[in-house]
Parts: C-alpha cells; sequence; structure tokens
C-alpha cells in the first residue's frame, strides 16, 4: 500500500514547501504516498491553501479552530496575553489527542506511517493516544515553547527532547539559524533542509518584460516602503531616476492576488527581511528573479518567530551567560568574559565563505558568545550582528544588499538589465542544485521514519 503521510500545522509556512516537495516525490516515482494534508489554521481562508487544509468539521472543531482564530492578538485576549486561544487549547491537549483517536482512530491507527507537525510543535502530541501512532517528523520554525502556557514549559521541554530521541520520531528544522537555535537550547543535533518556494519557482520564472519597473514586497514595517517609494518617485519626478517602483499591493487588476509569472514580470524586487519567515525569499528565488534587501533589516530576522523565550532544556542552559538576569528584565546575557573587544578582535561575521557543513562542525552551544532568543523591545547590536550572519539573507548567494533608499537607487543604476539577468541565471543555476539536493534529503529522512523506522541512522551520519 502507499506510504500514508498526515500533515498538520497552524502556521503554512513550511509545510506548504513540504507538501509541494512531497507531491514532487510521489509523482517521480520514488515513492507511493499518500499525503493528507490537514492544516487547521486561520490561514485556510485565502483560496491558495484551500488543498492544504481540513476538509474535516470535526477536526477543526477538536482543535478548537474557532476560539484559537478568535483570540490571537493582545487585544482579542486582553490581559491573558497573546495567543491566549492557542495556550487553552494546550492546558487541556490530553483531552484533545483523546477527543481525536475517538474519531479518526478507526480509520487512521496503524494507516497513517508518518506525522509532520509543526508551528506549534506542541501538535506533534496528536497521535499520542493511538495504538500504533506513526513516526513524527516534527519542523522547528519557531521554537518548541511557542503558544504553550507558563505553568507547562519545564514538562513541555522535557517532553520534547524524550520525544525527539526516540528512533522512530526525528525532529528537523527549515534553515541553519534553527538548527543552531536548537542545538543552543536543547543540546539536539537537528537535520536542516532548505525552503524551496518550489510552487512558485514551476508558476513563474524571471523575464524582466517591465523592466522599467521594480517590484517592492508588502513590507512587516509599512513605513520603509513607503519612504523608498516616496525618495525614488521625487527622483523619477526630477528625471533623475528612470524607474518605476510598484508597491505589491498597487499592482493593476491583481494586488497581492498576482499569478507568479505576473510578478516575474519586473525588473527587479525589493524584499522585507521579514519574508524569510512567509517562504516570499524563496519563491522569488526559485523564480530567479535579481532581489535586493537592506543590510541593516537582518537583526529583526532573529528577534521574529527566532525570538520565544527560551525555557530550560538541560545543564548547559544554566552556563554562564544562559540564565535570565532578574535585575535586567530576565533579559539573557552573553557569556561571562565577553567583551566587545574580544568579539570584535576575533572578527564576529566568521560564515562568510564556509559551508553548511563547515559551520555546523564547527559549532559549539557552550561556546556561543550571545544567545539566539533575544527581546523585542531591547537589543544587543553584537548579538544581532553574530545571528543574523546565519540567516538565508546571508547565506544564500546572488542576493543583492543595500545600505538605505540612497544605496538602492544607486544600484538600481548600476546594474543594467544584462547584469541582472547574469544574476537571475546564477540563481536559476543554485535553485537548481538546491532542488536536487532537497529532494534527496526528504526522500532519506521519508525512507528512514516511514519504511526504516530508525531515524538514528540518520542522526549518526550527519
Amino acid at each position: 500500500r502507499p506510504l500514508v503521510i498526515w500533515l498538520m500545522s497552524k502556521h503554512p509556512s513550511p509545510l506548504y514547501d513540504v507538501y509541494e516537495i512531497l507531491q514532487d516525490l510521489a509523482q517521480t516515482g520514488r515513492f507511493s504516498l499518500d499525503i493528507r494534508s490537514n492544516m487547521v489554521s486561520e490561514y485556510c481562508e485565502y483560496p491558495f491553501l484551500a488543498e492544504l487544509c481540513s476538509k474535516s468539521e470535526r477536526l477543526n472543531e477538536i482543535m478548537q479552530l474557532e476560539t484559537f482564530k478568535n483570540f490571537m492578538s493582545a487585544s482579542q485576549c486582553g490581559e491573558r496575553g497573546q495567543w491566549c486561544g492557542l495556550k487553552d487549547l494546550h492546558r487541556d491537549f490530553e483531552e484533545v489527542t483523546i477527543e481525536f483517536e475517538r474519531s479518526f482512530g478507526l480509520e487512521n491507527d496503524g494507516i497513517v506511517d508518518v506525522y509532520i507537525c509543526g508551528h506549534p510543535l506542541f501538535w506533534c502530541r496528536l497521535f499520542e493516544q493511538f495504538r500504533q501512532p506513526p513516526g513524527i517528523i516534527g519542523v522547528w520554525d519557531v521554537s518548541p515553547s511557542f503558544a504553550v502556557p507558563a505553568e507547562m514549559q519545564i514538562a513541555w521541554t522535557e517532553h520534547v527532547k524524550a520525544l525527539f530521541t526516540r528512533k522512530e520520531n526525528l525532529l528537523i528544522s527549515p534553515c541553519v539559524s534553527h538548527t543552531m537555535q536548537a542545538h543552543w537550547l536543547l543540546g539536539m543535533r537537528v537535520p536542516y533542509f532548505q525552503l524551496l518556494g518550489w510552487k512558485a519557482a514551476k508558476e513563474g520564472r524571471y523575464s524582466a518584460l517591465r523592466s522599467q519597473e521594480v517590484l517592492v514586497s508588502v513590507f512587516h514595517t509599512p513605513w520603509e516602503a513607503k519612504a523608498i517609494m516616496k525618495i525614488t518617485d521625487r527622483a523619477r519626478a526630477e528625471g533623475k531616476f528612470p524607474f518605476s517602483l510598484v508597491n505589491w499591493e498597487d499592482i493593476p487588476g491583481c494586488g497581492t492576488s498576482c499569478g507568479k509569472q505576473v510578478l516575474a514580470n519586473f525588473r527587479a524586487v525589493v524584499l522585507d527581511a521579514y519574508d524569510t519567515a512567509n517562504l516570499k525569499l524563496m519563491e522569488f528565488y526559485g523564480m530567479a528573479m535579481p532581489s535586493f534587501y537592506q543590510r541593516g533589516e537582518l537583526w529583526r530576522t532573529t528577534m521574529r518567530w527566532a525570538r520565544a523565550q527560551a525555557v530550560p532544556g538541560d545543564e548547559a542552559t544554566n552556563d554562564p551567560g544562559r540564565r535570565p538576569e532578574e535585575e535586567e528584565d530576565s533579559e539573557w546575557r552573553t557569556q561571562e568574559g565577553s567583551s566587545i573587544a574580544r568579539l570584535v578582535e576575533s572578527e564576529l561575521l566568521v560564515a562568510q565563505g564556509r559551508t553548511m557543513e563547515e559551520l555546523l562542525n564547527s559549532m559549539d552551544r557552550r561556546q556561543q558568545p550571545f544567545s539566539p532568543y533575544t527581546s523585542s523591545t531591547k537589543t544587543d547590536p553584537l548579538s544581532k550582528a553574530y545571528w543574523s550572519q546565519y540567516t538565508d539573507w546571508a547565506l544564500m548567494p546572488h542576493l543583492i544588499p543595500f545600505d538605505g533608499a540612497a544605496d538602492l537607487l544607486g544600484q538600481l543604476l548600476t546594474h543594467s538589465l544584462n547584469d541582472l539577468k547574469e544574476i537571475s541565471e546564477k540563481m536559476a543555476q543554485h535553485y537548481r542544485h538546491l532542488h536536487r539536493v532537497t529532494a534527496s534529503w526528504w526522500h532519506d529522512v521519508i525512507f528512514l521514519v516511514g519504511i526504516s523506522k530508525d531515524s538514528s541512522l540518520w542522526l549518526q551520519k550527519t
């Protein structure tokens, strides 16, 4: 019979991409797969996610979809704090697993071979009442402590460690920075894969038909995009700048609903630092579209999905520099003896020119000078500089950094269309390599968890 894979998450990224990769594996004949995507999410209102979302009203009811989607923000939750709906779901999750087994056990117990879960990782518990539970592939794209009530944090951390040290399960991450976070916090070796934005890559390819127009992404900090647009509009009105910057939301006729090929027709795209979290970076990379990003924004990528509170994981969490200092509002401090002078002297940006394997092989969490978990209100520039070097922005080749609006305008002027087409071809070449490697990676992971039932073989070779 086909290998049955059940996918489950609240947030579409990265399982949106995993779903496409698995479909590709099935179509190429590497596996006979029955892929059952059952995302329970507020994002299911978007038509393009329909095939990923649960069609079962009973499953949505068990997972309390209507409750948690209406109680997410701080304003909705009030004194209970952000994500109060999810936290309430997680407080009673044992009852959720019991109801899930009652409703879905008969048709799925002993039938589902692999359960891929994430965001939140707490949902990896869903099948625990089954007599023959599937092998679990947990995707760490946000700290396991996300939306877990404070009183359950320590017990849940221990549960994560126990769950993913069992040979039939495997914890993975979609980028090197999350792998390093997992190692820093829990001491676990977590293999990582590369997100591809594979569906977009199949639907669009850079053509630059709109050679005088540059696309601007939807910024999470909208004032930045507005400032860039205002400056370039002024320069264009004065005859000093020949290109138009077009806000994605303002594309005539389709706005944010435009097909991928429409987007790929622009001369280039200006992306936001947050675009790693919503898959936009890899979607545009997959379309081989020359992509500009503001280098000074990279610190933000270390305080979005990456910044959930770091609760005690094991004895290393209590090393100097791992403890929250109460007198400093529970900020995580740098290791004792780590002075600015010594860090600058040893050169922070060590990742440049090194392979992923070299980075991970040289990694020692007891030697990391900063915690990857940081405050959203107080920033440590050295910590931000250190961890931003491990983001996809810093590690992916052929992206084009800029430093402020003036530099962006200058680079758009100095990069000819031929220059951009050459960059596009290099992106396409690298992407083809990424696709081959990633497809092979997922083939091995599915085989080990779904067929051999022994993921320890993977961890031994990595």
